[in-house]
């Protein structure tokens, strides 16, 4: 499988990462994104990814249990592997961080993964270092120095979210943001800045949790959880905070045309 260099780096990796937020060890989380998914389940989907020749593996220490579960899966078999992780919204700390807890959380983190350094350390969103920027971003140029972490990025974060990130220093490689055919918010400001700066995008979500599979035809079938965003109503479910209507009828019928159209394309 081909493989593209991270903004600046020396990071070589398959255009296709492996999300593992879902890596629950069969704990479903609390905001009932994902049903509780055995070990034996992610075992397979990474045996399957490193066949299929993928080297890139994203996880964060706000996914329940997935840091430990990766650290199983990749011990003995670490050479060679892109490992990522994001600090933000963890157990013991949510936001506000400082350099002590970004060092504290770095190192939990490795512990949970089994290895001594991360190739891509993230900030999970914005607000995680809002009150602390220049000390956390010195703080990431250290870790770095310490050979803990070799590269850092963002995560969620806007165009102006970069400027100040840059502004104090900061040197990230990638921005991870939301990014599919139902969420293009991104291209209209912070897309074209990340290519003006040399950061790489790397895209979540890219089927919208599932929607864009073509599995759900109605707001019914959406697992209640992934109700919570904005393209559906608050009143969808008590998990959402967002306290609007959402779009749900131009959701379901953007998605129908869209498999009417995958549809004729098999068809050709």
């Amino acid at each position: 499988m081909e493989k593209k260099l991270l903004g600046d780096s020396d990071l070589s990796v398959t255009p296709i990462c492996v999300g593992c937020w879902q890596f629950n060890d069969g704990e479903m989380s609390g905001d009932r994104t994902w049903n509780g998914q055995p070990y034996a389940m992610s075992k397979s989907i990474v045996d399957t990814a490193l066949e299929l020749g993928i080297n890139f593996f994203d996880t964060a220490e706000a996914y329940l249990n997935s840091e430990g579960v990766v650290g199983r899966l990749f011990e003995g078999r670490r050479q060679g592997m892109v490992l990522a992780s994001k600090f933000g919204y963890g157990a013991n700390k949510k936001t506000g961080y400082t350099a002590l807890d970004v060092e504290q959380a770095l190192t939990a983190s490795l512990e949970r993964l089994r290895t001594d350094y991360l190739d891509l350390y993230q900030v999970h969103w914005p607000t995680v270092i809002d009150e602390n920027l220049e000390e956390v971003v010195k703080e990431l140029e250290r870790q770095k120095s310490l050979g803990r972490i070799r590269y850092y990025g963002v995560s969620n974060f806007g165009k102006t979210d970069l400027e100040k990130f840059i502004a104090a220093g900061g040197k990230p490689i990638t921005n991870q943001v939301l990014y599919n055919l139902l969420a293009r918010g991104c291209e209209y400001e912070m897309l074209p800045y990340s290519v003006e700066k040399g950061i790489s995008i790397l895209a979540y979500s890219p089927l919208q949790q599932g929607l864009l599979s073509g599995k759900y035809l109605k707001s019914e079938d959406v697992p209640e959880g992934r109700r919570r965003n904005r393209l559906f109503s608050s009143s969808s479910t008590s998990l959402s905070r967002h306290g609007e209507e959402g779009c749900e009828t131009e959701l379901f019928t953007a998605i129908g045309e869209l498999k009417v159209v995958t549809m004729s394309s098999y068809m050709l």
